[in-house]
């Protein structure tokens, strides 16, 4: 059943807790380590529809669900290289219970009182000794001297990102909870979150109909290191910049469809994840889409339908490419812009070359050659920048050009209030300093483009709609 714990002790009949942890040090704008022991109390979420209490949600789907938010986003975002900031485990896993409704689809409350009231009880997890969460999985109650690492996915990765806000307003550096953050499906990811682009619902106007009113970028300046992890053409996150591109925006709609739910199916540690750099606090990853969503129907088809796709890709992800601004850092805000069309010349020579590009993806698929002698395409299309790796050197590193005080400010608001629920209260490896200011170094060329291109021509399979129940599966967001 659903429960509202009384805390106890973190360390208590615990040993396998009493790790060295990693977090995201306060001293300074720089994340620098904790220098006690201290337990990693990893504070997940779930997606809208899976408040993980028990009922409604069965025990074994909100086990799956810890189990797919550390194995495959924590702790694969702990040991990367660069270093995110990330603390490692073992993990005190916490189902921390959130409304995760959208009325009328689920629940009685709108998105934002959804919201509201789950940056509530994050912020009761994060700041005090009261918590509500699912004790049913064997959780040990978070205490505010534990280092914290929060999972959010979609509506709880809003919840994270205004929570994240309205710590920064409320803390100075040095002081506050140790508490860093890793959320998957970010409809505020500054550049390609829906809600960022269009934070006013002019171009989506469901934006403002559904009752989603927190748009606005991610704050990106605060001193609490930050993982992101997105799916290429999600078009919840990963929306083009020019709505006027209606093949682009086709395939977006197409991509939250068939994309936005298998955020449980990817993993960090796969081969293939686009490092996109540093920007401010906050590290992105892309998982990177071998068929554009809007083929995927006609891959699915049997026999002929992968090859028929293949062939397609390569042109039509030019046009598509040509709506999205990939030599921006996510990290930084891109409003929809209906003049973006960059490089038409360009684009026009790209399609061009992408059309026996295209056959010789078939050809290959089919007898192993390519007899027009083209490269198969990385991720973002013929003549789309080149991209690295994660794992491989470190990727560029840039420093938020404006302050999100703006964004911490509205988190402040949403997190005011306090939840009527009733809970009982009880007893309670080094990272990496942000780099120096400095421009984005430049994408780099050649052989990471063709590991990315190897990597995706493996993953060259439709990403099927997840189950709520699979297992290890997000659920709806």
């Amino acid at each position: 059943m659903r429960m509202s714990a009384a805390r106890r002790p973190a360390i208590a009949g615990s040993a396998l807790l009493a790790v060295a942890a990693v977090g995201s040090g306060l001293m300074g704008p720089a994340l620098v380590a904790p220098t006690a022991w201290a337990a990693t109390s990893a504070l997940i979420m779930g997606g809208t529809g899976h408040s993980l209490a028990s009922p409604p949600d069965t025990l074994g789907y909100v086990e799956d669900y810890l189990s797919a938010a550390v194995d495959k986003a924590i702790a694969p975002a702990s040991e990367m290289n660069p270093a995110t900031g990330i603390p490692q485990g073992p993990y005190n896993r916490v189902a921390v219970i959130t409304p995760e409704q959208a009325a009328p689809s689920y629940g009685t409350l709108t998105v934002d009182e959804s919201v509201a009231l789950g940056v509530t009880a994050l912020h009761s997890c994060i700041t005090s000794t009261t918590c509500d969460y699912n004790q049913q999985v064997g959780s040990v109650a978070p205490t505010p001297s534990d280092t914290l690492v929060v999972f959010g996915y979609s509506q709880s990765a809003v919840i994270a990102m205004l929570e994240k806000a309205a710590l920064a307003a409320e803390y100075g550096p040095g002081q506050g909870p140790n508490v860093s953050f890793v959320v998957s499906g970010d409809t505020k990811r500054p550049n390609g979150g829906l809600y960022a682009r269009d934070p006013s619902g002019v171009f989506v106007p469901f934006v403002r109909a559904g009752g989603y009113t927190f748009g606005g970028a991610a704050p990106t300046d605060t001193q609490y290191a930050t993982v992101d992890i997105a799916i290429q053409y999600d078009g919840l996150v990963d929306f083009p910049v020019n709505p006027l591109n209606l093949l682009a925006v086709v395939n977006a709609y197409m991509g939250m469809a068939l994309l936005h739910s298998t955020y449980g199916d990817r993993s960090l540690s796969e081969p293939g994840i686009i490092d996109q750099g540093q920007y401010g606090d906050t590290h992105y990853y892309l998982g990177p889409t071998p068929v554009l969503p809007l083929l995927m129907p006609l891959q699915a088809v049997p026999l002929v339908g992968a090859v028929l796709a293949d062939v397609l890709d390569a042109p039509l992800r030019v046009l598509v490419e040509a709506s999205y601004d990939r030599s921006t850092s996510p990290g930084q805000p891109v409003p929809f812009n209906l003049l973006y069309f960059p490089h038409p010349l360009k684009t026009a020579l790209d399609v061009l070359v992408a059309i026996p590009t295209g056959l010789d993806n078939g050809f290959e698929d089919v007898f192993g050659v390519r007899p027009f002698h083209t490269e198969r395409p990385g991720p973002f299309g013929v003549g789309g920048p080149d991209v690295d790796l994660a794992g491989s050197a470190p990727a560029a590193v840039s420093t938020p050009a404006a302050s999100s005080t703006s964004h911490a400010a509205a988190g402040t608001s949403v997190a005011a209030g306090r939840s009527g629920r009733q809970m009982v209260s009880a007893d309670p490896e080094q990272s990496p300093s942000v780099a120096a200011p400095g421009p984005a170094a430049p994408v780099r060329a050649g052989a990471t483009h063709r590991r990315a291109a190897s990597a995706a021509r493996s993953e060259n399979r439709p990403a099927a709609a997840s189950s709520d129940h699979s297992t290890g599966r997000t659920g709806r967001g």
